[in-house]
């Protein structure tokens, strides 16, 4: 009586191997589609490369301007400097009363 249940039990489970496979069939439609997915994500890397081209040479431009700002400050600097130089030196000849 009990070897009749397992047999039954048995056939059940190869049942189940059978569904099993079939879901595996379906997974592999799911890689496909997955698949096709990671073709669009390369051409859209493709794309962002392009972008980091250009945002590359928008930082160079953007060195440059850090560049000529800097010689922008030095020279702003050198020239406030030479008048307060020539400021203190007329302030000094001249000797100015209090």
């Amino acid at each position: 009586m009990n070897f009749v249940d397992s047999k039954i039990d048995l056939v059940d489970l190869g049942m189940d191997f059978v569904d099993f496979g079939a879901n595996f069939v379906d997974l592999g439609a799911n890689f496909v589609d997955l698949e096709a997915g990671f073709v669009g994500l390369k051409m859209g890397s493709g794309d962002l490369g392009m972008n980091f081209k250009d945002l590359e040479m928008g930082f160079v431009g953007l060195g440059m301007d850090f560049v000529d700002s800097k010689h922008l400050g030095y020279f702003l600097d050198w020239c406030f400097g030479q008048v307060k130089e020539r400021r203190e030196m007329i302030y000094y000849l001249d000797d100015p009363r209090e």
